[in-house]
């Protein structure tokens, strides 16, 4: 590259573009040059801009058209997939990514259900501990805050729930919706 030229690129599966900014590139006899591996860019005022390309390309059905400051080139794939990079020296120079943890999204979900399942078990297993060891008093409270707060309350106290009824508290940033009403 004998003079500096900015350039920028993008890419699709199918297609790199190319943009070369280069003021009036018909006046200064701009050429185009496509091949499977490489790209050249020239034009009049020392312009020379080559491109080993990272990946091989489909020079005939590429194209390329002159804007009044910019030269366009659209560079057809042979291979629909993703570059590393533009070039192949630069691709090389970039360390390779492997992905070596595949995850297996449906076994994870299974796993976490399964989790959910045992933690879910563990606190009933919990809740049946205090139930068998309670007291009369305690079972009955433990009763009647679980029904009369729709079981979103359990409560172990019979004084206080044996004083008034036990209203009800759903989670936090849930509402409770009455069977009834959600019909």
């Amino acid at each position: 590259m004998s003079t500096a030229v900015r350039h920028d690129w993008y890419q699709t599966d199918e297609k790199v573009v190319i943009t070369v900014m280069i003021k009036k590139p018909i006046e200064l006899n701009c050429e185009v040059t496509m091949e499977p591996d490489r790209l050249l860019i020239e034009a009049d005022g020392d312009i020379r801009l080559e491109f080993h390309l990272c990946q091989s390309i489909n020079a005939e059905k590429s194209t390329y058209k002159f804007g009044s400051a910019k030269v366009e080139v659209t560079l057809i794939k042979l291979i629909s997939e993703r570059w590393a990079d533009l070039t192949k020296e630069k691709a090389e120079a970039k360390p390779k990514v492997v992905n070596i943890y595949k995850h297996n999204w449906d076994s994870l979900a299974k796993l976490l259900e399964k989790e959910h399942e045992d933690d879910r078990g563990l606190v009933n297993e919990g809740f049946k501990k205090i139930y068998q060891n309670a007291s009369p008093d305690v079972r009955r409270a433990m009763n009647k805050s679980f029904l009369e707060s729709n079981g979103t309350v359990l409560n172990t106290g019979w004084e206080e729930v044996g004083a008034k009824k036990t209203e009800m508290r759903p989670p936090d940033g849930t509402e409770f919706v009455s069977w009834k009403d959600a019909q």
